[in-house]
């Protein structure tokens, strides 16, 4: 049975340097580009303009909420309790791969903007929105309080930088306008800022965990630090253990006997 060469268009390794993206680390990329415009070149997208770095660097900013009494920070200090960095971090974003307000909810908010930026252009946007769901509005709706700050700091930013009138962000407000939309969260806006930066939503849900990244990477660094008793062992008071008592074999039953 004759096997395929699997094919790759991430990089490869040729003397004396690397190929990232068809482009040359040492000649093309080392010095000339921000970490943002490695990223984007990280996930597939080829045209992010050095001028977007800054307003997404607002962005991750904007993300940062590192209180460790919030739920996703609770499984980093656990995890990370046991004296290991990585697995905290790595913890935090398993975490919330699943949850509407966690870091996939930029993704799937995305989607559901260009959804509606197809019934905004066809006149449409207003029967689209009021249409029943069996769904929340993706990227829409904040737990326990009327707005979520970091899309406050974030509206701010997009001010300073003059941005915004962009389709996405623009489009992302006007839905929030809708009687029955909840308010706008920091998944939708990001979903917002990165699809009028040309990111797909494929491409967004592979950003999605390094937008949360320094709230993971900050507790986990703590919680590496502390490594407190009380969240590496449970109070033997608390134990009860239902495990069979040990077997003992047939010689050893017999010199019992003996």
């Amino acid at each position: 049975m004759s096997l395929k060469r699997l094919a790759t268009r991430v990089g490869a390794a040729v003397w004396g340097d690397n190929l990232f993206r068809g482009r040359s680390v040492g000649q093309e990329l080392a010095g000339k580009v921000s970490q943002w415009e490695l990223l984007a070149l990280a996930v597939g997208h080829e045209s992010l303009a050095a001028a977007d770095a800054p307003l997404l660097d607002d962005l991750i900013t904007c993300c940062v909420a590192p209180d460790p009494r919030i739920w996703p920070l609770k499984i980093v200090r656990l995890l990370s309790a046991f004296g290991h960095v990585t697995a905290g971090t790595i913890a935090g974003s398993y975490s919330t791969e699943g949850s509407p307000f966690g870091w996939r909810s930029c993704s799937c908010s995305a989607s559901f903007l260009l959804t509606m930026e197809d019934a905004r252009r066809r006149g449409d946007l207003k029967r689209a929105l009021a249409a029943p769901r069996v769904d929340p509005y993706p990227g829409y709706g904040v737990p326990f309080r009327n707005e979520d700050e970091r899309v406050t700091a974030l509206r701010e930013c997009v001010r300073r930088r003059g941005r915004p009138g962009d389709v996405y962000w623009r489009l992302a407000h006007e839905v929030e306008g809708h009687p029955n939309v909840p308010p706008l969260n920091i998944g939708g806006a990001s979903g917002a800022l990165l699809l009028d930066r040309g990111f797909s939503p494929e491409q967004i849900l592979g950003l999605g965990p390094i937008l949360a990244h320094p709230n993971y990477l900050a507790n986990a660094m703590e919680g590496a630090a502390q490594a407190p008793a009380v969240l590496r062992r449970l109070p033997e008071g608390s134990i009860d253990d239902q495990t069979a008592p040990h077997r003992r074999s047939p010689r050893a039953m017999e010199a019992d006997r003996g």
